[in-house]
């Protein structure tokens, strides 16, 4: 099972979602939190710092997990720990793994193609 770590970033009630680029193609033009997969004896938080920097720059300090989320089907096996963030400083910048970059209200997010984590986060919300 792969360990993948989220970043729910909220600010005036609306979320931060990213846009995916083709990378990878199988997630293509889905809208996600920030976050990636668990490297080697990394800690679940030192994930979610590492790759929000990656991803957009920002500097988090994590607050607690909200939600864990196991997928399982015949192309992969993923733990997705969704954390809540007490702070994050920085300006967005985005890499290549994204194209577009939105802050979203709950309303809002029913209307996009959402990466399965965030749809079931949401759910029964």
């Amino acid at each position: 099972m792969t360990n993948t770590c989220k970043a729910l970033i909220e600010k005036d009630g609306k979320y931060l979602l990213l846009r995916r680029t083709n990378h990878p193609p199988r997630f293509n033009k889905l809208w996600d939190f920030p976050g990636g997969k668990q490297n080697g004896e990394e800690t679940l938080e030192q994930t979610l710092i590492r790759e929000v920097k990656e991803e957009t720059k920002l500097d988090i300090i994590p607050n607690k997990i909200e939600k864990d989320i196991e997928l399982k089907n015949e192309e992969f096996d993923m733990h997705f720990f969704i954390y809540s963030i007490k702070s994050y400083t920085g300006e967005i910048t985005l890499s290549f793994e994204h194209d577009k970059l939105a802050w979203y209200s709950k309303d809002e997010l029913k209307k996009l193609d959402l990466h399965a984590p965030v749809k079931l986060f949401f759910e029964n919300d």
